[in-house]
């Protein structure tokens, strides 16, 4: 029998993965967006681009979707970033660039 301070776990464990999902998800419709606006192209543009229908990529970009492994490689492709650039928080993308903008 499980003990109850096992489920507890559990479920916080559960709470933890379901918040780190929403999470992802606001993250890549936030990257997907802004990597979509500068380049001028509309979600259709994007769909496009990316073999994918223009309601599933208006769905990512609203957080309502979760994407599979082959849609986000498609996405990046078309919008010729790494997977990595759609899943990575703006402030670490930023970290990072402008360490690279340093003089050495």
């Amino acid at each position: 029998m499980l003990t109850a301070n096992f489920v507890a776990i559990m479920d916080d464990k559960k709470r933890g993965q379901d918040l780190l999902l929403e999470q992802a998800k606001l993250i890549l419709a936030s990257n997907m967006r802004r990597l979509r606006a500068t380049r001028k192209w509309s979600q259709e543009r994007l769909a496009d681009e990316a073999t994918l229908h223009r309601t599933y990529v208006g769905a990512l970009e609203r957080g309502e979707q979760n994407a599979s492994l082959e849609s986000l490689a498609k996405i990046a492709e078309a919008l010729k970033v790494s997977i990595w650039q759609l899943l990575a928080p703006i402030e670490e993308i930023e970290r990072l660039v402008k360490e690279l903008e340093k003089p050495n």
